[in-house]
Order: C-alpha cells, then sequence, then structure tokens
C-alpha cells in the first residue's frame, strides 16, 4: 500500500509538473499560437442601427463627431451616443446642414439660409447667428472658433462666443479648403485660378483684419486639404505631392507621390493617413491596387499596406485606421499590420469612427455602429 501511494504521488507530481511545462511553453509562444489558432483575433459587432432618408437625395444630414452622432431629417435633430443610443430629439427647421462638434456645444450651419446655430449636448438651443450668405464649408480649430466659407467666395471667422470677429472677401480665384490656427491669428486658404492656357493654386496667409501675411504659388497643380499643426506650420496635400509651409510662405519641405492620391485625413497627433491608387498595371495588378499609407509631421513614411480594391473612406482613431471599400472594412493598426479584413453584403458609402471601440459604417438609408473587439 505504501508503494501504490508512494507512486500515486510521484504521478500527481508529473502531471503538476507536466502542467507547469505545458503553460510555461505556451505562454512563450502565444504570439505564434495566437496566429495558427486565431484565438483573440479582432471582430466587428452589430451594436445598433440608425435609419435615415437617403443622403443623397439631400433630405437627411448624418454626421459622425467625436462619441456622438448626429442626425437632421423632417426638421428634426436627434442625437446618438457612441453606440447608437437616441439619446434625445427636437425640432429644428434645418435641411441641408453642416455639423461640427465644439467642446461645449454641437454647431449646425443651415447651409441655404445661411444661420448658424448653437445647441448643448441636452438639446437646448444657445443662441444663433445670421450670415445670410449660402455657406459652402464650416471648419473649427481646437477652441471652438469657426472659419466659414460662402459660396460667393467670402469667409467669415466666428469666435466661441458666437460673434462675427472677421469678414474677408477673395476677389480671384475659387476657395477649395480653409483652416484657422489653433491660436486663430491666422487664416489659411488653398485658392484655384484658372486663366485661358493654364491654373495654378495659390496657398496663402490671411491676418484675421483680411491682410495677407504670405503666400506661394503652385503652378499646375491644385491644393485640396490644407492642415495648421500646432507650431502653426501647414500641411498641404496636393496633386503628387505632399508639403509643409510656414506662415511666411516657406517651404519646409515636400515629398512627391508616387501614386494617386485619393483620400488624406490628419490625426490629431499631426501624422497624415493617404488612401493611394497604384499607377502601375492597375488591370494586371487589381489585388493590391490600393495602399494606405501613415506619414509623420515631419513627412517621414511610417508603413505602407496594400489592400484589395478602390478605397472610398479612411478615417484613424489614436493609432488604429479604418478603411473601407465598396463591400470591404479594413482595420490597420499602428505598425501597419492589417488585423481586420471583414466583408459586407451592402454597398458602403462612408465609414467614420465614433470612439475608440465603436466604428460608423454609413450605407445609403442607415447608420450601424459597430463595435471593435481587440
Amino acid at each position: 500500500m505504501n508503494k501504490r501511494k508512494r507512486r500515486k504521488k510521484i504521478n500527481f507530481l508529473n502531471i503538476i509538473i507536466g502542467l507547469v511545462f505545458i503553460v510555461l511553453i505556451f505562454n512563450k509562444f502565444f504570439p505564434v499560437l495566437k496566429t495558427v489558432l486565431k484565438v483573440g483575433e479582432v471582430s466587428l459587432e452589430k451594436k445598433n442601427s440608425i435609419s435615415y432618408i437617403n443622403r443623397n437625395d439631400k433630405k437627411g444630414v448624418v454626421e459622425v463627431l467625436n462619441d456622438y452622432i448626429v442626425k437632421i431629417e423632417n426638421n428634426t435633430i436627434s442625437l446618438f451616443d457612441s453606440e447608437g443610443n437616441d439619446l434625445w430629439q427636437r425640432k429644428l427647421n434645418v435641411q441641408t446642414a453642416v455639423v461640427r462638434q465644439a467642446i461645449d456645444k454641437i454647431i449646425i450651419a443651415d447651409c441655404e439660409r445661411g444661420e448658424i446655430i448653437y445647441l448643448d449636448y441636452k438639446g437646448n438651443i444657445l443662441g444663433n447667428i445670421q450670415i445670410n450668405k449660402k455657406i459652402f464649408n464650416l471648419k473649427l480649430n481646437r477652441e471652438g472658433y469657426q472659419l466659414i466659407t460662402t459660396e460667393e467666395n467670402e469667409i467669415y471667422v466666428i469666435n466661441n462666443k458666437g460673434e462675427i470677429i472677421s469678414n474677408i472677401n477673395v476677389p480671384k480665384g475659387e476657395i477649395i479648403d480653409g483652416h484657422l490656427s489653433n491660436d486663430h491669428n491666422m487664416i489659411v486658404l488653398t485658392i484655384l485660378n484658372v486663366e485661358e492656357n493654364n491654373f495654378y493654386s495659390n496657398v496663402l496667409f490671411y491676418s484675421l483684419e483680411g491682410k495677407i501675411i504670405s503666400g506661394k504659388k503652385f503652378s499646375d497643380r491644385i491644393i485640396l486639404n490644407l492642415f495648421f499643426d500646432d507650431k502653426a506650420e501647414v500641411l498641404g496635400l496636393g496633386d503628387g505631392e505632399i508639403f509643409k509651409i510656414n506662415s511666411e510662405g516657406k517651404l519646409l519641405w515636400t515629398k512627391n507621390i508616387e501614386n494617386t492620391l485619393n483620400l488624406g485625413k490628419i490625426s490629431n497627433k499631426g501624422s497624415i493617413v493617404l488612401s493611394l491608387i497604384k499607377k502601375r498595371n492597375p488591370i494586371i495588378d487589381t489585388k493590391n491596387r490600393s495602399v494606405i499609407s501613415k506619414m509623420s509631421s515631419d513627412g517621414n513614411i511610417l508603413f505602407t499596406t496594400s489592400v484589395v480594391g478602390d478605397i472610398i473612406s479612411i478615417d484613424i482613431k489614436k493609432k488604429n485606421i479604418a478603411a473601407a471599400t465598396k463591400r470591404t472594412i479594413y482595420l490597420i493598426d499602428d505598425k501597419g499590420n492589417l488585423i481586420l479584413e471583414k466583408k459586407i453584403n451592402k454597398d458602403i458609402k462612408n465609414i467614420c469612427w465614433i470612439s475608440d471601440k465603436f466604428l460608423a459604417v454609413i450605407f445609403k438609408e442607415r447608420i450601424e455602429v459597430m463595435k471593435v473587439d481587440y
């Protein structure tokens, strides 16, 4: 009996030692096993659905803000949280609108009537201001100052109290994009000029009083987007190039883009995410036709990732990038690894991060809020 008991104890100890050994080996090689077994891979789970009138007919407006979704239709504004839950609704006589988010309020531009309306996050109207001109675009800086571009080639600067502090008329060319610096001391505009035999873009810096501080001409090029960084320097995206320029009009650096620029977004930390279309053999190499590239604020390429299909939308939140083709969603991490490829059985119009865990996928007549499980 003693020998049997001793043998059982030895067998029990061997089992314990064996289990400990297996756990240690599993922990050491877990990344490899995780890949092989697909344990803990990223997934998307539908959490909610928000319907709205066909956006293509301009009868409804839906905008994704940080942590919120705003929907405007049938003279009603609705606010939803990051998971797609309805927070409140209220009547508001606005049809075609641009919606932006400041720290303490929601800003709505009624583009047809030229009215700016301010609401708090409980749906209370804080005030309004009349421009009385059709609004082309509305941009905000970090402090909530607003840069309004009208269809008559004018710009208005409105402070975070809702007061007009500047009105500038641009006499020549068409305003393509513009921004207000974070210290709200300067405005930068990209203006396209078309003449009989050529075209060119002017990147112009203005003071709030409407005086031109500096500028630079880009011949035979269209500058599509401008972004102020924390140093009051401007990143510019153009046809075939990316550049940085300072308020003195000095070109700090420029990089040619080998592929065709499709889309561009800038993160809160100043890095740029680009969607590019390969120029070489687009018919032969259809599988890797599109490239997602991330660039630092000083122009260094951090990574490039090839994806299948034509990218129609990209967005960046913290470190992760979301991209979409007509029928596929891609998620890419901060090292350029493709961590999710999800097929969708209906046409995607747009995708936006609501928060770092919730993604809004916008279809023709509804938004689906999806949770990202990392």
